[in-house]
């Protein structure tokens, strides 16, 4: 059957006549305008495109022309010029030396532009909307179309068209975000990429977050707590302590932490990708778990096989894991080789600062399969030394009684030592060289995801569970702590293996096992708490960097569609970030409930708690207004209260965007939240605290305008205290009681919204719940 003509939409209809073409190509070019967003749709006439003779007899000759050359199409042909000499018969290939291509359309590479900003304030909040909501074009240009017609501006501040601005958005030149993509390796007659952002300006974004750069931690931090060394943030464990020692005294150590983890693109699971994540260690755990203290570094490329045979062959695995270690060498090589004497230190400004930094990997978060991939460790759980913390047999991975003496931990000295001398059989050790090997300092422990590690079959060995559970989420552990956590996984692991151990094949002699009961306390040593290592807050990264710009790309080319819709994701965030710290922060007050003067305040409130049906908090936050405002007057030394306004309110948005509630129904229930307030340093040796950290609940938001006074931004709350000096704290939580203690604070001082239950066999008494992220 001859095929004439081919759709130069969907790339996969034939027609043998150019009636039936032309039929099918108007449908599909529309389908196609709505999917990409490289659709060219004008405001002023958004009608359905139609091809014409011209149309038709330009793409009948592109195609006649491609069919005799035997050419490949489009981008193809740009990627074959942009990277020179194409080895077609070669059926795999490393690429090192090519040149890399910034991802934006190729207009906007050679454009030579100096625009760094938006226009204006209302260009910018329309591409802000459409950016933000992944508006497609037609929406964007709908919303442009009602601004000009009911604004009745002679000239639009507005662009044309989305497309438009997306361009305008392409072509703004912030060096530090521009993505890139290099070819990596040619396989089956196949190029395979990676789609990155160079590590440098990775590190630089995180540090130009001014909420980041103001609590980033430089040195190592000795913790004690009560006379014994503890372990909290990785800067307080020991694997800092060493790296400091190992650099020139007046340098710092900067750890880098990286996540890698593969996801699937749609819900079919058909599609996937492998993203690569990196933070920073010197960044509190509290503040690292937040999605912009992230970064996407890149996307590593997945191979394919050509058929079911080469998929299984041990030669395709290994081109696997080369290509793998290829990649992260590619991504991490400018952190330490620099032209520097010391090419593994870097020079970074810090708020108007210059610093001087070593490089360090420090931590590499991921599942037990992925670890293997870094590690270049046997997968199969029943090879012979299947951990990757240590060489210890498979027949004593249930072995919970082994001294450490009895355990050869891994390192990069001994496996490279097999490695050379052709023996990394007998150390269930992949025969490929690893990138991590020529890394200085590099973690000697890499952390692993712990939560999976149960199901919901060990009801038996619930309570010794929930103990050892609790321990391990602390956020610092005292050497006793630990020692206590270690007693706390073994006995729970002795009775596991003793009570299931009949119903496993392999007879409970598991790597995560082994890990668990034997590693996780050494690693807590050497890189603090593992509550900042849960992949939990990494795995939702997945949706911002790769489900939601997949969803809006027409799925071609989709890394590189994907990383434009990052990249300016990533300007809307910075100009937001701009408009932030440009002006100082005005509490957001939302839904006033009432407002009076203080004149009237003693009739105003007996009239309201009479005459409304009010919620118990609301009613005892009005019976201590007066005398909380009075004694806050006095400690302000406020002389006269005439003319003062008072305005009292539902809501308030925080410093943090968390929204601080005091309502009697908020989804059909009374809501009044528990808050952390920071103490001052005067007050910490007054009040019994959890470092430095004292628990309220929120009774009363209130404005309070004053005649010759700035307004107070307040909130009136009821105090909790510590039940106890000698057991202030139950399960690593502190152990609670609500006092008759009522007091204004600034709202300034709310450090953030917390969770706090109470125990239901007691009466007054409440935990702070720590383990809720």
């Amino acid at each position: 059957m001859s095929t004439s003509y081919k759709c130069p939409y969907c790339n996969i209809r034939y027609f043998s006549n150019r009636n039936s073409y032309s039929q099918h190509v108007n449908r599909c070019i529309n389908l196609y305008d709505i999917s990409t967003e490289e659709s060219n749709t004008e405001v002023s006439e958004v009608t359905d495109m139609l091809l014409d003779n011209d149309d038709f007899n330009r793409i009948e000759e592109r195609q006649s022309v491609q069919e005799i050359e035997n050419l490949p199409s489009g981008s193809e042909i740009t990627d074959l010029f942009e990277y020179g000499d194409y080895d077609a018969d070669a059926s795999k290939k490393f690429c090192s030396k090519n040149e890399d291509l910034d991802v934006r359309s190729e207009s906007s590479r050679n454009e030579d532009s100096d625009v760094e900003e938006f226009p204006n304030e209302s260009y910018a909040d329309l591409m802000t909307l459409v950016t933000k909501y992944n508006l497609n074009n037609k929406a964007g240009n709908a919303i442009i179309k009602f601004f000009n017609k009911h604004s009745n501006l002679p000239i639009s501040p507005l662009p044309k068209n989305i497309e438009t601005g997306r361009k305008y958005m392409d072509k703004m030149n912030l060096s530090r975000l521009l993505y890139y993509k290099h070819r990596i390796l040619v396989h089956n007659n196949k190029e395979y990429f990676i789609n990155y952002q160079p590590v440098i300006k990775c590190i630089k974004n995180l540090l130009l977050n001014l909420e980041i750069s103001q609590l980033f931690v430089y040195n190592y931090k000795k913790l004690e707590i009560e006379n014994e060394q503890s372990y909290g943030e990785q800067y307080t464990g020991n694997w800092w302590k060493k790296a400091k020692e190992s650099i020139p005294s007046v340098a710092y150590i900067l750890s880098i932490i990286l996540y890698s983890d593969a996801t699937t693109t749609d819900t079919l699971g058909k599609g996937s990708l492998h993203p690569i994540y990196i933070s920073l260690g010197n960044i509190p755990i509290w503040r690292r778990n937040k999605e912009d203290a992230k970064q996407l570094l890149g996307y590593l490329p997945i191979l394919s096989a050509k058929d079911e045979r080469e998929k299984k062959s041990s030669e395709f695995k290994k081109l696997v894991r080369e290509t793998f270690h290829n990649s992260i060498k590619f991504l991490l090589d400018p952190l330490f080789t620099n032209d520097d004497d010391d090419g593994d230190s870097i020079e970074l400004k810090i708020d108007n600062e210059i610093f001087w930094f070593f490089l360090r990997v420090s931590t590499i978060i991921c599942d037990w399969p992925k670890a293997c991939t870094f590690s270049l460790t046997y997968k199969l759980t029943n090879s012979n030394y299947p951990c990757h913390f240590c060489l210890v047999s498979k027949e004593n991975l249930n072995n919970t009684r082994l001294r450490d003496n009895q355990m050869v931990l891994r390192n990069k000295e001994n496996m490279l030592q097999y490695y050379n001398n052709g023996t990394t059989e007998k150390a269930s050790l992949e025969p490929v060289f690893n990138y991590f090997w020529n890394i200085p300092n590099i973690m000697k422990v890499m952390v692993f995801v712990v939560d999976d590690l149960l199901n919901k079959d060990l009801s038996e060995v619930y309570v010794k569970w929930n103990e050892m559970y609790l321990l391990s989420r602390q956020e610092t552990f005292k050497e006793s702590d630990l020692k206590n956590f270690q007693e706390a996984i073994e006995k729970w692991a002795n009775l596991f293996i003793k009570l299931f151990g009949q119903f496993s094949n392999s007879d409970f002699k598991l790597p995560k096992l082994h890990s668990w009961v034997h590693h996780i306390v050494d690693t807590i040593r050497e890189f603090g708490a593992i509550n900042g290592y849960t992949t939990e807050t990494y795995e939702a990264l997945h949706k911002t960097y790769v489900k939601i710009p997949y969803r809006i790309s027409n799925k071609k080319d989709m890394e590189e569609q994907m990383m434009k819709t990052i990249r300016r994701k990533a300007i809307i965030k910075q100009n937001d970030f701009k408009k932030k710290f440009k002006t100082p922060l005005k509490f957001n007050y939302s839904s006033k409930l009432f407002e009076f003067d203080i004149s009237e305040a003693f009739e105003f409130i007996d009239k309201y708690k009479n005459e409304t049906n009010l919620d118990e908090k609301m009613i005892k936050g009005l019976d201590h207004f007066i005398q909380s405002l009075d004694s806050y007057f006095d400690l302000l030394k406020i002389s006269t209260a005439q003319g003062c306004h008072i305005k009292i309110y539902r809501s308030v948005t925080l410093e943090n965007r968390a929204i601080l509630r005091t309502t009697n129904m908020f989804h059909k229930r009374p809501w009044f939240n528990n808050i952390s307030v920071t103490m001052n340093d005067e007050e910490l040796f007054e009040y019994q605290s959890d470092n430095g950290i004292c628990y309220a609940q929120t009774l009363l938001i209130t404005e309070v305008f004053l005649k010759k006074e700035k307004s107070l931004h307040l909130a009136l709350v009821q105090w909790y205290d510590f039940i106890s000096k000698r057991t202030p704290f139950v399960y690593g939580c502190p152990l609670l009681e609500l006092t008759e203690v009522y007091n204004f604070i600034e709202i300034e001082a709310i450090e953030d919204i917390v969770h706090i239950v109470p125990r239901f066999d007691k009466t007054n008494e409440y935990l702070v719940n720590k383990y809720l992220f």
